[in-house]
């Protein structure tokens, strides 16, 4: 029997690689004569760049850039193709789990370390650069990364403003003499895990800027700078990113990425699936054990789990999700195509009170799996 463990990481608590090795770990107790095959998995958020030299050779590069408040941290990111491509986490330089939930202030935090980040990839002499968007603290619109790669935000006096989300509302025009020439020969690709629009109801701002810490007065605030930042974008590039699919991922930066280096808009996990050969990996699969943090309608959309069951359906393999936490049940188990779904953290108790626990409830889990494997069997 071949058994493929592929779960994303689950936030706030053990990684995708992590799960996989206690997946396996729990099933071979119990279960002699499996052909375990890990595969774990990110969408574009964090674990992308692991993931992807799990399954490619390549080299991980460690840089210095300014963090989401412009302190200096390490980041990193992969090299692969001898070289040619860069695989990078916008979530390494100015990502939400680098701060502590009384840090969290999307109109301060800025995507500078990004920036950075493309400029060493571009002096190690990448033409290809991929930019996973999950996971962001900021809410700028790309406009720190964009400012170290030599865009000038200018106010209405001609004086170059602080690329942060506070003060987008007081770009008066772009200025593109400085930016680095070497943007126009680089094909960039930004991986989402959303296709939310840059403003809106649907947008960055109202959809997630509150999970950074924005309050709804701030989220308001936070709207009508992204539609300024739009309008001047749209007058000084001609580019309109406003309501562009994936334009909302990461606070904007996806519009960002459109705007400032004619990026490519794709969803994270077709792209990483497709860079790892995962349907060749899966061929003769019996069964796909995969899951996240927590499972709802977010997860439909672009998700490690929704894009592993819309493959497995068309490969006929059953597929059993493992979830943290299990959300909109009716709709999600009506839409997810999979054969079960097991939450791991019980009814009673709230899923941050349930990690210190985590490894006994998903052992748990595991065994309900393995009781359903024997039923069929």
């Amino acid at each position: 029997m071949k058994i493929i463990i592929a779960p994303d990481s689950f936030k706030n608590c053990l990684s995708a690689d992590k799960i996989s090795d206690l997946i396996k770990k729990f099933m071979s107790k119990k279960m002699s004569g499996i052909d375990f095959v890990k595969i774990p998995l990110a969408d574009g958020g964090e674990g992308t760049v692991e993931t992807v030299l799990n399954f490619n050779k390549g080299r991980l590069i460690r840089k210095a850039v300014s963090g989401p408040f412009g302190d200096r941290i390490i980041a990193e990111y992969a090299i692969l193709d001898g070289g040619k491509t860069a695989v990078m986490e916008m979530a390494s330089a100015c990502g939400i789990s680098l701060l502590s939930p009384s840090q969290y202030n999307p109109l301060m935090t800025t995507t500078s370390g990004l920036g950075e980040l493309i400029l060493s990839a571009l002096d190690e002499g990448c033409s290809k650069i991929i930019i996973g968007l999950g996971g962001s603290a900021t809410n700028d619109g790309g406009a720190g990364a964009a400012h170290k790669l030599g865009f000038r935000f200018l106010d209405i006096n001609g004086k170059t403003i602080v690329p942060i989300a506070e003060n987008l509302s007081r770009i008066y025009t772009i200025n593109t003499e400085s930016v680095d020439n070497r943007i126009k020969s680089t094909k960039f690709i930004a991986a989402v895990d959303v296709m939310n629009p840059l403003t809106g109801h649907q947008g960055a701002s109202y959809v997630y800027a509150g999970q950074k810490g924005a309050t709804p007065e701030q989220i308001l605030i936070l709207e009508k700078k992204l539609k300024h930042y739009a309008r001047i974008i749209k007058t000084a590039l001609g580019v309109d990113i406003e309501y562009v699919p994936g334009s909302g991922a990461a606070g904007g930066l996806g519009g960002g990425m459109i705007a400032f280096l004619n990026a490519g808009i794709v969803q994270g996990i077709d792209l990483i699936m497709q860079m790892i050969e995962f349907t060749h990996r899966i061929s003769n699969a019996d069964l796909i054990i995969t899951g996240e943090g927590k499972l709802d309608k977010q997860s439909l959309y672009g998700k490690v789990v929704s894009g592993i069951c819309l493959t497995a359906q068309k490969m006929k393999i059953p597929v059993i999700v493992i979830a943290g936490k299990y959300e909109d049940w009716k709709i999600v188990t009506r839409k997810l195509l999979c054969t079960k779904i097991i939450e791991i953290t019980p009814e009673n108790i709230a899923i941050a009170s349930g990690i210190d626990d985590f490894e006994q409830y998903l052992e748990q889990a595991v065994e309900k799996i393995i009781d359903l494997i024997k039923k069929d069997n």
